[in-house]
């Protein structure tokens, strides 16, 4: 997947988030790279669609998803930081920001429950719309 250079939102704030790159998009929404300015620290920001913003069905879905992560609590799953609307209502999900990996170097390192678990199986996170910042990064 090609990065949209003329997204709007890349380099706007989202809550205490600053967005600086798409990483992908997937049939709810799209997932951003952002940085807490203040400490640096990066998460991946989920930004349901207008379209789905406005299907309340898409909307509960969107949420019971954020709520469930948390509840769920396994190191195959990105944690869900916080979550929250956009000016214009769309809501937003913040998650954990985990650094893809190359298969080949991953293979033999144990990874502790913060990190990405790496195996041959691809991808090492659910296949849920949350995990599109890990399992579909581009450069």
């Amino acid at each position: 997947m090609e990065v949209e250079i003329d997204d709007p939102l890349i380099g706007t704030e989202v809550g205490r988030y600053r967005l600086t790159r798409l990483l992908g998009e997937g049939g709810m929404g799209r997932v951003y790279l952002a940085v807490q300015p203040m400490i640096g620290s990066r998460v991946a920001v989920k930004i349901l669609s207008d379209q789905c913003a406005r299907n309340p069905e898409l909307l509960e879905r969107f949420f019971a998803e954020a709520r469930a992560v948390n509840l769920i609590r396994h190191e195959g799953i990105v944690n869900v930081i916080d979550m929250a609307m956009l000016p214009d209502g769309r809501p937003y999900i913040v998650m954990e920001f985990v650094e893809p990996c190359a298969r080949d170097r991953c293979r033999s390192v144990a990874w502790s429950r913060s990190r990405a678990k790496c195996s041959r199986r691809s991808p090492p996170r659910t296949r849920s719309a949350s995990s599109i910042a890990i399992s579909n990064p581009t450069t």
